[in-house]
């Protein structure tokens, strides 16, 4: 059986420092959360773990719409190869 390999796996024609590969969203991990929770919040509860879940999404997904839109022009490209 042929296995299939995707057109842009090896696309280098991402601006620099970004490869097709790269996650476009960083995990998560719980210890990143609980750390995060016990160093910023006066008082833990389900409350402070849901908010700064929350901020940790939303820094996460800003930082990706930023790498999306530097590379946006870029991917757009390959895709209609």
């Amino acid at each position: 059986m042929k296995k299939y390999k995707s057109k842009f796996a090896d696309s280098k024609s991402l601006k620099e420092g970004f490869h097709a590969k790269d996650e476009l969203l960083v995990g998560i991990t719980f210890e990143d959360l609980m750390t995060a929770v016990e160093s910023n919040e006066p008082t833990i509860d389900e409350a402070s773990v849901m908010k700064v879940f929350k901020e940790m999404q939303n820094a996460n997904i800003a930082d990706a719409k930023y790498d999306l839109k530097s590379n946006i022009k870029e991917i757009v490209k390959i895709l209609n190869k």
